[in-house]
Order: structure tokens, then C-alpha cells, then sequence
């Protein structure tokens, strides 16, 4: 789920179905590398011609030139591989991860010891979410090179996504321990999270914030996820407080942008909420922040305007798929939260649980499986969703709604209670649905 949030940074993942040479204007890419790849039209009223911006293009060129000159320099190839996954990032175009992919595989032909490609490759496979590939990497580097902390940070990322917590919380305890900065308390910060200790999750990620450079990317990354963490605990003026740091120095980073819509939807200012979203998306139109529009959209009674948004969110599934990225449990959770397709949410939802058992996983299982009128299969995968304690409205929501149709009242009340007393404005359309619904359980009493 966070690894979805960590894809790009600016200018348009439309900017997938062009050629290479046009995205960014350097030489030729390097032979064997993947070209972006789509053969389905944009929806309409969307320019795929728009060129992509980033901050690292005059690096990404130098290093192309100088192995055109020397094939055998393995570390261009390397250093090159990183940048071309933080290119990935900044613009959220997934065909750059082929590229990196081809280059840092290079590298290792090289040079097969070479550990921190193998970080990049695992870093790879995880922006794609074939997280048993990335724990693979993990482990080779790991067994090259167990002092590396980056090495710690792919295992950590990859067993958090897989299911293993034991894993990852040892993982993100070595890394701190290894080297104490924004990467390793951040990981920590987000173990915290997924075992419901929200204090201490809020103390590392204030670590986090402080250890990087103030005006970085990533430190401005995790100042918002640090708002986030105060979102979840229904503490909207801390968060409003974090996010607005941000743009007051970066009043252009989606992040923020996304989130303070956020934050405006669940004080019932929709049109500022709208505004906040479309900005965001006009620097990448991620796929949750595109979703996050249309629903806003559906609440202030714009169907045309929602469905345009809809229609984008599964035209950038397509173009991650197509570009080898797994988006499956993102794909099959949009299905089951706007009742398209079910029946497809269902083979997808249990497709990626076949893999994966995380929480958050296991949360979206239930809930297509919910929405696919299979209660009891729905409740075994609401359990392990919630096993960790996660102080996560969605999760007892779900519980709750499904609890109730097995005609466990006791459970589903106190589920329901739950998630609105951790955010009474957790959901634009599921906050005011649990509202009804406990009064629906109450008045049957």
C-alpha cells in the first residue's frame, strides 16, 4: 500500500505511451533497454504528447554519454540504474523501471558482486510489487554484503509487503542500527503503524523528518507521512500543519497537494478538496489521487466529471500493467469501492493474496470478497487483516459491515464504533455509511 504512494513526483504518467528519446530529450537509450509500451488511446480530453520534467535528466544524460564511450564502465551502469529510478519516481512513468531493470543488470554482468545493484534491482521489483522477487534480491545482497543497511531497507520493505512482520521488524532494526537517518526510522516508524503503536510510529517518523536535509525530496516525503499518521488519529490541525510546511517551501510537491485535499474532503470543503486533487494529478495523475477526485466528485454530484476521473484511474492501471508493474490489488479494490466488475475484483483480489499476506492484502480480500456476497470467506481474511491491531479506520470498517451481515451485531458495532472514534471522517462515503449503519444495527435491537 505505501510502496503505491512512493511512485512519482512530476510531470504526467500519460507520458508512458511515448517513445523514449521524446520523454526526456537525451541520446538513444542504451541497447536492451524496455521502451515504454501501451496500445490503448488515453481517454478523452487527455494530451499523452506532454513531455515529462525531472530534476535528474542532466545526470541520467551524463551517464548515458559516458558509456557510449566505455561499455565496461559497471559503475555508470549502476549509478545510472538509480537515476533512472528516481526519473520513475519523479514523473511516475513505470517504463522507466525496465530501464533501470536493464542497466543495473548490466552492472551486475559486470560486476556480479555488486551488492547496491542489488539493492536497485530489489528497489525495482518492489515500485513494481513483486515483492518475492525484491525479498530474493534482498537476500543476495544480503549474503554479499550484510553490513550494506540499504540491503536492510529492500528486506524490510519486502516482508512488510509479503505478510512477514517478524521479518521486517528485525530487518528495520538492523538497518537503524546500522545506520540511524530518514530511511531506517521511517521504515521503523511505519512498523510501529502496522502494530497500532501510534505514539512511538509519530516519535520515528519526527526522527525521520529530522535526520534528512531539510529541503530534500524525502525529508518533505516524510513530513507528510508524518501528517498522515496524525490524519489516522483524527488530529486534522497537526496534520494541516505538516502538509502546509511542505508547500510553503514546495508549493508544487503532489504529495502535500493530495493529502491537503484529503484533509479539505473530510472537513466537508469540496471544491477546495477538488482544487487540491486536481493540482496533484496535473503533476502526475497518480491512481489513488485520481480516484480520490472522482469520488469527490460523485459526492458533490458531478457524475461526468466522476466518471472522466474513473475512466483515467483504469487507463493508468492499464498503462502500470502493461509496463510490468502489479497492480492488481489496487485495480481490484477500485472495482469493489465503485461495484464495477466484481467478478473480476474477485480473481485479482485472490490472485494477489495467493502471494501476499499483509494486512492490507488481506484487508482488500475481504472486502471484494464482501462485495461478492461471500461473508464467511469475507471474515477469515477481515480477521488476519486486523491481527496486527493496526489503528487503521478502513480495516474495522470493513470488519464491522461484514460482521453485520453475518448477522453479528455485538461485533460489528463495536467494529464500526471503532473506526469512527479513530477518524470520524475516515472516508468520504464510508464514514457517513458506517454512521447509518450502526444506527440500522441499534434500531433492530
Amino acid at each position: 500500500m505505501k510502496i503505491a504512494q512512493r511512485l512519482g513526483f512530476l510531470l504526467i504518467l500519460i507520458a508512458a505511451v511515448l517513445l523514449a528519446e521524446k520523454l526526456i530529450g537525451a541520446p538513444a537509450p542504451l541497447d536492451g533497454l524496455d521502451r515504454c509500451r501501451s496500445s490503448t488511446p488515453p481517454p478523452t480530453g487527455i494530451d499523452p504528447s506532454l513531455p515529462a520534467v525531472t530534476y535528474n535528466d542532466t545526470a541520467i544524460s551524463n551517464l548515458e554519454h559516458k558509456l557510449q564511450k566505455d561499455a565496461n564502465d559497471w559503475q555508470s551502469y549502476q549509478q545510472l540504474g538509480f537515476a533512472y529510478i528516481q526519473k520513475a519516481r519523479d514523473t511516475g512513468d513505470p517504463c522507466y523501471y525496465g530501464r533501470a531493470e536493464g542497466v543495473l543488470q548490466k552492472a551486475l554482468q559486470l560486476h556480479p558482486q555488486d551488492a547496491d545493484s542489488m539493492v536497485g534491482l530489489g528497489s525495482v521489483d518492489l515500485s513494481r510489487h513483486e515483492f518475492k522477487e525484491a525479498l530474493d534480491w534482498g537476500l543476495k545482497g544480503f549474503n554479499i554484503a550484510p553490513y550494506n543497511p540499504r540491503i536492510f531497507g529492500v528486506l524490510t520493505d519486502a516482508y512488510t509487503e509479503l505478510g512477514n512482520y517478524d521479518g521486517a521488524v528485525e530487518a528495520a532494526q538492523n538497518m537503524v542500527n546500522k545506520r540511524p537517518d530518514l530511511s531506517s526510522y521511517s521504515r521503523v516508524s511505519y512498523q510501529r503503524e502496522l502494530h497500532g503503536d501510534m505514539p512511538n510510529a509519530i516519535q520515528a517518523m519526527q526522527q525521520a523528518v529530522e535526520a534528512g536535509s531539510p529541503n530534500a525530496e524525502n525529508t518533505n516525503w516524510c513530513r507528510v507521512q508524518l501528517g498522515q499518521l496524525y490524519w489516522l488519529q483524527n488530529d486534522l490541525a497537526a496534520a494541516e500543519k505538516q502538509y502546509q510546511q511542505v508547500l510553503f517551501g514546495f508549493p508544487h510537491y503532489m504529495y502535500a497537494l493530495a493529502a491537503m485535499g484529503q484533509l479539505r474532503a473530510a472537513q466537508g470543503r469540496l471544491p477546495e478538496a477538488a482544487d487540491y486533487y486536481q493540482q496533484a494529478i496535473a503533476i502526475v495523475p497518480l491512481p489513488q489521487y485520481v480516484t480520490a477526485l472522482g469520488d469527490i466528485y460523485t459526492k458533490m454530484g458531478k457524475p461526468e466529471e466522476a466518471r472522466k476521473q474513473y475512466d483515467l484511474f483504469l487507463f493508468t492501471a492499464h498503462l502500470y500493467e502493461v509496463n510490468g508493474v502489479n497492480f492488481d490489488i489496487e485495480k481490484a479494490i477500485f472495482l469493489a469501492d465503485h461495484d464495477m466488475d466484481l467478478a473480476n475484483a474477485l480473481t485479482l483480489a485472490q490472485k494477489a493474496a495467493a502471494v501476499r499476506q499483509d494486512i492490507h492484502t488481506q484487508d482488500s480480500l475481504a472486502w471484494v470478497l464482501y462485495k461478492n456476497g461471500k461473508y464467511a470467506d469475507a471474515q477469515a481474511a477481515s480477521q488476519k487483516a486486523l491481527r496486527l491491531g493496526t489503528a487503521d479506520p478502513i480495516l474495522y470498517f470493513h470488519a464491522g459491515m461484514i460482521a453485520s451481515k453475518l448477522g453479528d451485531q455485538a461485533t460489528a458495532r463495536a467494529d464500526l464504533q471503532k473506526a469512527l472514534a479513530l477518524n470520524p471522517q475516515f472516508h468520504i462515503f464510508y464514514a457517513e455509511q458506517a454512521t447509518t449503519e450502526l444506527r440500522t444495527i441499534d434500531d433492530g435491537r
